[in-house]
């Protein structure tokens, strides 16, 4: 036996003498164990104790003796994953721990400029000095998350009222793990706050003002802050922090994402939502009622296109809410398009938590919006059944010409009833010559091998927890919404519908995987 194996998996030599000695004993008193494995009477113990900490053996007492017994062999399996799970563990802290090492590294150059602040005092000193250098109608920024102790946070929350007074404007960018400092900021005068789906240091804040820097480190109820006087740090934060500010595209993950797009909606007279079943509405009442409130008062305008299964619910009851059940219960029942302000925000619900992709950009709110009017003005025409679908499919092939190209987004595992439909099209489109881009999602790639023998045609993957419901067929001025389980294909002719899902075809194939 290759024992060996059992010691790089973190089993000692005499471990695995004992180990094998139950196996071949069964329930067994120390003394027989002691002969079979050949391992120091002494030692058997404390061998043993190690051995059931690692769940490899168990015990019981007999007449006031104890017998131990050896696990099945699997179980050296489970101890492999226990071992596996808590290594991803470290690797994911040590992972949150970079940027912070990165900082005190780039902090080491920095140290004879540098100034200490210690306590809630020293942060009173280094925080005064704040309101003293920045003028009214000026604005800092900060980058910061961190666990909020009760002393700490009533300091910043003290801090932040006296700094909207004096009309000094600050822009907050937190992960995740700053949401109860944002929750109790928000709604304090010239503040703005985002959250990024960048990594974020664990416990620290880097506020950016003038041509100085202040670290606030938070570490239990105490706080430690560094304040480096050198323009070229500063540049260089206020650098990082514009990028992570003005991105266009953000990925965020977690219901508390969906809330802040609801709160983030009343900042704007209305909504157009596309597909909104109401997930949100279940899982925070609460919030909601607060919500329906203030959108009450604030004169909000929502309006929704969906599936006929949603009537009834909630979110079609609300008194400002228009709803029309013209989509299709396969296109709306994943994916979600919010459109308002300058953003457009897609949340895909999959597995225990959403997954919610924030684009900002006028342009393209602008052509979704336009989306939005075709389908809340006009029917949509469709195909259905094996003869409809090889008609679209023609279609295509017919009103594109050789060398002319057709981007197709949201290619999933559809089953082997739609795949001679699927590789129809591949065969017509190939031999034509027309080229095509395929933005697939990862259960797709037994589907890719297949339609890789039809060149010309590039296949990306889109991120994993990226999933979309239906397939996108986009060429001309069209844009096709094929649900592949139904056999059914919905066709809009609209020049800027086919602008907006190509845009965000580009967008999504920018960040895909080949």
């Amino acid at each position: 036996m290759n024992i060996e194996l059992l010691e790089e998996i973190g089993l000692t030599r005499s471990e695995i003498k004992v180990y094998l000695a139950l196996l071949e004993l069964g329930s067994s008193s120390t003394g027989k164990i002691v002969d079979k494995s050949k391992v120091a009477s002494s030692k058997i113990y404390e061998i043993l104790d190690k051995l059931i900490q690692k769940g490899l053996v168990s015990f019981i007492i007999k007449s006031g003796v104890k017998h131990f017994e050896a696990s099945p062999p699997e179980r050296i399996m489970d101890y492999i994953q226990e071992k596996e799970n808590k290594f991803a563990k470290q690797k994911k802290n040590l992972k949150d721990m970079l940027p912070e090492l990165e900082l005190k590294r780039r902090l080491s150059h920095y140290k004879s400029e540098a100034t200490v602040f210690k306590g809630l005092k020293g942060a009173k000193t280094a925080y005064d000095d704040v309101l003293k250098t920045m003028r009214k109608g000026e604005e800092y920024y900060v980058i910061g998350s961190g666990e909020a102790y009760p002393s700490i946070l009533r300091f910043f929350k003290n801090y932040h009222k006296k700094r909207s007074a004096k009309g000094v404007r600050v822009k907050l960018l937190f992960s995740e793990k700053g949401r109860e400092w944002a929750d109790n900021m928000k709604n304090m005068p010239l503040t703005e706050i985002r959250f990024a789906s960048a990594q974020m240091l664990a416990s620290s804040f880097i506020l950016i003002y003038k041509e100085k820097t202040l670290i606030s480190v938070v570490a239990q109820e105490d706080i430690t802050l560094f304040r480096i006087d050198n323009k070229e740090v500063a540049n260089s934060f206020r650098s990082q922090f514009e990028q992570l500010w003005n991105q266009d595209t953000r990925i965020l993950k977690g219901i508390n994402a969906i809330q802040d797009l609801f709160e983030d909606m009343l900042n704007h007279k209305e909504v157009d939502f596309i597909g909104a079943r109401g997930y949100f509405v279940d899982k925070r009442p609460k919030f909601i009622d607060r919500w329906e409130k203030e959108a009450k008062k604030k004169g909000f305008r929502m309006r929704n296109i969906v599936d006929p299964g949603v009537k009834g619910h909630r979110i079609t009851n609300f008194s400002f809410a228009q709803t029309r059940y013209t989509l299709p219960k396969e296109f709306s029942e994943l994916s979600v398009f919010w459109i308002f302000g300058n953003k457009v925000a897609i949340s895909n619900w999959v597995g225990k938590e959403p997954i919610v992709v924030i684009i900002e950009n006028k342009n393209l709110n602008r052509m979704y919006k336009k989306q939005f009017e075709l389908l809340w003005n006009q029917e949509i025409n469709s195909y259905k059944g094996n003869e409809g679908i090889k008609n679209a499919f023609e279609n295509i092939v017919n009103e594109l010409k050789p060398g002319e190209e057709v981007h197709i987004m949201g290619v999933y595992e559809f089953g082997k009833e739609f795949l001679p439909l699927a590789l129809y099209f591949q065969k017509i489109r190939s031999e034509k010559g027309i080229k095509a881009k395929f933005l697939m999602n990862q259960n797709a790639k037994n589907i890719a091998k297949e339609f890789r023998k039809y060149p010309p045609l590039e296949i990306r993957f889109m991120e994993e927890g990226i999933f979309t419901p239906a397939i996108f067929i986009i060429y001309n001025d069209k844009v096709i919404i094929n649900l592949a389980r139904e056999k059914t294909f919905f066709v809009m002719q609209s020049k800027s519908a086919a602008q907006a899902y190509e845009q965000y075809f580009q967008l999504m194939w920018k960040t895909a995987k080949q």
